[in-house]
């Protein structure tokens, strides 16, 4: 019984060794780990921070081009309609005029 009694304490000195090593290796990986989290969330925050000002200023932007946007895709839209084959012709027969009545003007 005296034998039992004995195996019995060493056995329970040894797991509370084992768990005071695990605890100390839980501490000490705390101690390392949390200050690391902290900044590392504190940048994660100013990130996201910036993303947000970023995203407002986009938000103004498309809105104050907005109008002027409007205005480009009309004038494309009139830039299409235009029949460049007539504007060039009538170009040249006014180049031929004007070349015709140069000698009114000296050249």
């Amino acid at each position: 019984m005296e034998e039992y009694a004995k195996k019995q304490y060493r056995m329970s000195v040894i797991s509370t060794a084992c768990l005071c090593g695990i605890f100390l290796v839980v501490l000490v990986s705390a101690l390392i780990v949390v200050p690391q989290l902290v900044h590392t969330f504190g940048k994660v925050n100013a990130v996201m921070d910036q993303l947000s000002e970023v995203t407002k200023e986009l938000k103004t932007m498309t809105e104050s081009l907005g109008p002027s946007l409007e205005s480009f895709q009309s004038a494309a839209k009139g830039l299409e309609k235009l029949d460049f084959t007539n504007l060039n012709e009538a170009v040249a027969q006014l180049e031929e005029v004007l070349g015709s009545l140069s000698w009114l003007v000296g050249r």
